[in-house]
């Protein structure tokens, strides 16, 4: 008789990562898909509880700057385990590409201010921009 071929090492499978979904708790990391951003950022479990829909979780994440949170059930695709897959971090390159989107908004809100009729917006902008 021949020998059983040996195993191949096999792609995370689905039941392993349910598993530690189920593991998730207050206070677990996970990585949380930004809609407006279009992009993953690391999070924390804040809240979970249940309705009528099923089990969610309040994650808590920072987006360039931004405190966010977000309900999301457990079993969401826009949640995952830490480690899935490259995200968002918070480099000094993250930062500076953060200031220039700030900035980036601040001028378009400014300019909308100003064809709106809103006049002394330079020394605003001026202000802003030295944060």
């Amino acid at each position: 008789p021949e020998p059983d071929p040996q195993p191949q090492p096999q792609p995370e499978s689905e039941s392993k990562v349910v598993s530690v979904r189920d593991e998730w708790k207050i206070g677990s990391k996970v990585e949380i898909y930004s809609n407006s951003q279009k992009e993953w950022f690391e999070g924390t479990i804040t809240e979970i509880f249940s309705d009528d829909e099923g089990e969610w979780m309040k994650v808590q994440y920072i987006a360039y700057d931004i405190k966010k949170n977000k309900q999301i059930q457990r079993y969401n695709t826009h949640v995952r385990p830490i480690g899935s897959k490259k995200v968002s971090g918070r480099s000094s390159i993250d930062m500076d590409e953060s200031r220039k989107r700030i900035h980036e908004y601040v001028d378009r809100t400014l300019n909308e201010l100003n064809e709106l009729g809103f006049k002394d917006m330079d020394k605003t902008l001026s202000a802003i921009k030295k944060i």
